[in-house]
């Protein structure tokens, strides 16, 4: 019988991905741990995900489904939903491996507030794997070591709420958004940080189709809201305003996109690649010449 309060809940955002999602809760719920539960979020899926993870039983799984809010939403309504000490996020195409929750639950009875393990990026078009450990995040996370990937860390659930939990309608780098809020809390209210290098979760790598659009709505949304994080690293703030810059160009915004690449220049003029960026927006376009027209 499942605790009434588990020390840990795992929360599974998902959208339309039965197959996916029935591997990533076996992966969880066959960890062989008993003080969790895990809370898979249906964010308005059309397939029959629900009907499928419904045939799953256990009683340390929950399924919520609710309208299509998007990922963000998804996890801030399982950690509403939660009873546990702490809480940690896994992606519905991905997979906890071996001795994932483990190291959670001893973790979070040693009384850290925040936790992190290593990844094993693997990538769906080539199977090559990519093994990535905790660091220091940098200045705009308070110097905390941590990996803010969904998978890879564990927070206490009252941090995560003191930190706003995620920014809702970002479709963009939401875990670097709630990490930054996270690191401030650790570092001035002099909470515990924890991290291990072992890869104990496999993130699938898949050849997403670029969105310029999703990427400038994004970042532009994070530059407002975490400016006085972001700001604290010129190179990451140099590298927001790439990636507007970027995406600004490729939907034909071209004074915004010259004006992103030359902020992403000022506070990071070392960077080579940016001054390359500058300099393909900058670039005269070729006329276009007039249909039915002789030479």
């Amino acid at each position: 019988m499942m605790l009434a309060d588990p020390l840990i809940t795992v929360v599974i955002p998902t959208h339309n991905r039965p197959v996916e999602t029935l591997r990533a809760v076996r992966s969880v719920l066959g960890q062989g741990e008993t003080d969790f539960s895990l809370i898979v979020v249906d964010d308005g899926s059309t397939d029959d995900t629900v009907q499928v993870l419904g045939a799953v039983n256990d009683p340390r799984l929950r399924v919520k489904p609710r309208p299509h809010l998007g990922v963000s939403a998804a996890r801030n309504h399982g950690v509403a939903s939660s009873q546990s000490e702490y809480v940690t996020f896994l992606d519905s195409d991905d997979v906890a491996l071996e001795g994932w929750l483990k190291a959670f639950v001893t973790s979070a009875r040693s009384g850290v507030d925040l936790f992190s393990c290593g990844v094993e990026y693997l990538s769906e078009g080539t199977g090559a794997a990519e093994m990535v450990a905790p660091a220091n995040c940098g200045p705009a996370f308070d110097d905390v070591c941590a990996l803010f990937q969904a998978g890879a860390y564990m927070v206490r659930r009252s941090t995560f709420t003191s930190a706003g939990g995620f920014p809702e309608g970002l479709r963009f780098g939401e875990n670097s958004d709630l990490g930054m809020r996270i690191g401030a809390l650790i570092a001035s209210d002099d909470l515990m940080a924890a991290s291990i290098p072992d890869p104990l979760v496999r993130i699938h790598r898949s050849d997403r189709v670029y969105d310029a659009e999703e990427r400038f709505d994004s970042a532009t949304r994070l530059l407002c809201a975490s400016y006085d994080f972001i700001s604290k690293d010129p190179s990451l703030l140099a590298s927001h305003y790439a990636i507007t810059g970027v995406a600004a160009s490729r939907l034909g915004h071209r004074r915004q996109a010259l004006s992103n690449l030359a902020l992403a220049v000022r506070h990071h003029p070392t960077e080579w690649r940016h001054w390359g960026r500058l300099a393909r927006a900058a670039a005269p376009r070729a006329p276009r010449r007039s249909r039915g027209t002789d030479d």
